[in-house]
């Protein structure tokens, strides 16, 4: 296993997108210490997950394939936020016993906030709504619950296998001219596609949208493509180019990872738009395999001038933190446009570091980032910040009974069609 994490070393020193960003963060030497004295597989992918918390980079993850399936076991059932000194349950899947609006007061005997400052390390958030208590939960075995009715009891925690819930892709028409569509991932491009494709009547006769990706898990950036025509002014706007640019680190092992992974993928795609774009890629990865950094070619390019379409005149996006990878990537494009207003809460922010690859050593996988945004010399990252609503609404226990997002815009709707009468 000391083996494996010196590997795992040379990459993030060599093949690692921030490698140049972050050099002097990591203490291997220190974690060489502790992988000397483990004992099982387990204890050394804690140690190695614990050395890579370093990285501050939500993209780089670490698994032990032979006990994936055992992994998959420690799901607890529900999830949570945090509200000052409690943690709500917001959601629940398999932990029946509990219900949403349910808060814990304390976990294993230790106060919220003193558990927030003991796994202070793992949280690593400046906001108490972006914090992922999901790890910290899954080490517990006791919790003092509190019902909304407020009934106290000692809740203990049990193990399920972790929930793969089928994506949703939805396009509703609320009221007379106004559509809700939902996408809680952009993974299945031919989908997504297909959707707006049948539902191109009702959503080109009406004059406001309203765009749910608060819960999107990213995907691909190719699979909201037939929605940016809709999302952009009918007179067209100019797209710099050079703010999305990114650079590249096209080291000969990441090369030779990357395009394994990009053959696998063009074998299984079937969505044109997506295999175009691989191609492209994997184009990119052959002309600058072993050069190290560079400008990505698929973005060296003029700023872009596109056009949109007259309806809808307006519409709302509505974003969280648990949006990211292509739902930043969304939400940012979304914010370029004069007709579109984002409301919610700043996005998880994860495209600093992206275009995540696999390495392997006997059944031990490292995911890790090759590319980074070049805006972040200037000082313009998204990391731990996300991308910014226009209308932030702080997440509070109320949202657990109403939809206090849908609920403002609603109201912005109300107040831009009596400003229309006035005028």
């Amino acid at each position: 296993m000391e083996q494996v994490f010196s590997n795992i070393v040379n990459v993030m020193h060599q093949d690692y997108a921030g490698c140049e960003d972050k050099k002097g963060w990591d203490q291997p030497k220190a974690c060489t210490s502790k992988v000397r004295k483990v004992e099982n597989r387990e204890d050394f992918v804690e140690a190695v997950r614990d050395y890579l918390l370093d990285f501050n980079d939500q993209n780089l993850l670490f698994l032990d394939e032979k006990q994936s399936k055992i992994e998959t076991k420690k799901d607890v059932g529900f999830r949570v936020r945090r509200y000052e000194d409690r943690l709500y349950v917001t959601s629940v899947y398999e932990a029946n016993i509990l219900k949403i609006g349910t808060y814990f007061r304390s976990l294993d005997g230790d106060r919220i906030l003193d558990s927030r400052n003991k796994y202070e390390r793992y949280l690593n958030e400046h906001h108490p709504e972006r914090e992922d208590w999901t790890f910290i939960l899954q080490q517990c075995k006791t919790a003092e619950a509190v019902t909304p009715d407020g009934e106290v009891f000692q809740y203990k925690f049990k193990h399920y296998e972790q929930n793969h819930r089928h994506p949703t892709y939805a396009v509703q028409e609320v009221m007379n001219d106004l559509v809700l569509l939902t996408f809680t991932d952009f993974m299945n491009a031919e989908s997504i596609a297909q959707l707006v494709e049948n539902q191109r009547e009702l959503l080109e006769r009406s004059n406001n949208w309203i765009i749910d990706v608060r819960t999107n898990g990213g995907g691909s950036t190719s699979s909201f493509a037939p929605l940016l025509p809709y999302m952009l002014p009918e007179k067209g706007i100019t797209i710099d180019s050079t703010f999305h640019e990114m650079s590249f680190n096209f080291t000969e092992a990441s090369a030779k990872r990357q395009l394994a992974s990009i053959e696998q993928m063009l074998v299984q795609e079937k969505n044109v738009e997506t295999i175009e774009l691989l191609k492209r890629y994997d184009a990119m990865w052959q002309e600058h395999r072993g050069t190290g950094f560079a400008i990505s070619s698929l973005n060296v390019e003029p700023d872009l001038f596109k056009k949109g379409t007259a309806t809808p005149k307006q519409i709302f996006v509505l974003t969280d933190v648990y949006c990211g990878s292509a739902g930043d990537a969304f939400v940012e494009l979304a914010k370029l446009s004069p007709k579109v207003t984002v409301v919610g809460r700043p996005t998880k922010g994860l495209n600093d570091y992206a275009n995540v690859v696999r390495a392997e050593w006997d059944d031990f996988a490292l995911y890790y980032p090759t590319s980074r945004l070049t805006r972040i010399d200037n000082g313009q990252g998204m990391s731990k910040v996300g991308i910014h609503p226009n209308h932030y609404i702080p997440w509070t226990p109320q949202h657990l009974y109403e939809d206090v997002d849908l609920t403002h815009v609603f109201n912005l709707l109300t107040t831009n069609k009596k400003n229309l009468v006035k005028q």
